[in-house]
């Protein structure tokens, strides 16, 4: 045991040389192991492939994305086997030849057994100094979750609106400072405007009564509900007589109203023929 540098430098060249190959070895080591702590612990998949695209290493984040009982299961299984569709494999082949890293590329694949799972992928490729392809490295992550609740919000959105468009009247959802978010199509067969026009308008820019509606917004926004028979005034000049609603609702942290308009111009006439 060394008790200090002084000793250190009495000892022969070859006894020197021996300990600062230990000390080298033992730094290795713990280099190694600190890596190997990382890659083990990270919550994401990471991956060593092949140039075939087959799995030389994979971490235990890897193995429970693909379903595997541990990272040794996956070692010689190939990435492309696990892609679910035909095109994904023809991309995926093109890019394993090539060398092309990918950069968050969202692929639908097989676990190994056979249940489906969505996943992002980021690899890059490394070579050596002639540019020969030694491997491909990579992250995975399990997004099935996060695709799953983009198709529930796609397929209700679909759902609200074709519930929407097919009201008799029309429909309108504003929030508290006139901004429009929300409309069906009758809105805009109604008012002679486009959608592109009715994002940029206020509610006030729809009616003839103006100061009559403004108050009646104010008092939704305070009370909760109102009703109010007022004139929509189209962009070619015609008053049509309406009843309007409104209902206060949240949308996300927003205070809005939403209503619908009926065409009372029937109502109207009887009304002024009895």
């Amino acid at each position: 045991v060394l008790k200090s540098p002084k000793h250190f430098a009495r000892l022969p060249a070859s006894a020197k040389k021996a300990i600062e190959e230990s000390r080298r070895q033992q730094a290795l080591r713990e280099s190694k192991d600190r890596y190997h702590k990382l890659f083990d612990g990270v919550p994401v998949g990471l991956f060593r492939l092949a140039p075939d695209g087959s799995f030389l290493e994979a971490n235990p984040a890897l193995a429970r994305i693909l379903g595997a009982d541990s990272p040794a299961v996956l070692v010689g299984v190939n990435i492309l086997d696990r892609l679910m569709t035909d095109d994904q494999r023809r991309q995926w082949r093109a890019l394993l030849e090539t060398g092309s890293e990918v950069n968050d590329s969202e692929c639908l694949c097989h676990r190994l057994d056979g249940t489906p799972v969505w996943v992002s992928l980021n690899v890059r490729v490394a070579r050596d100094h002639d540019g020969t392809t030694l491997y491909h490295e990579g992250v995975a992550e399990d997004i099935t979750a996060r695709k799953e609740a983009h198709d529930d919000l796609f397929k209700e959105k679909n759902f609200s609106g074709t519930v929407i468009d097919s009201l008799p009247g029309i429909f309108y959802l504003f929030d508290a400072d006139g901004k429009f978010l929300r409309w069906n199509r009758n809105f805009e067969t109604v008012s002679e405007y486009s959608s592109e026009e009715i994002a940029l308008m206020h509610p006030l820019d729809f009616v003839a009564q103006k100061e009559l509606i403004e108050a009646r917004i104010r008092e939704c926004f305070a009370s909760g509900r109102v009703e109010v028979e007022a004139e929509i005034a189209t962009r070619g000049g015609v008053q049509i007589p309406y009843l309007f609603t409104g209902r206060l609702i949240a949308v996300g942290d927003r205070p809005c109203l939403a209503g619908v308009g009926i065409d009372i111009t029937e109502r109207r006439r009887a009304e002024q023929e009895s």
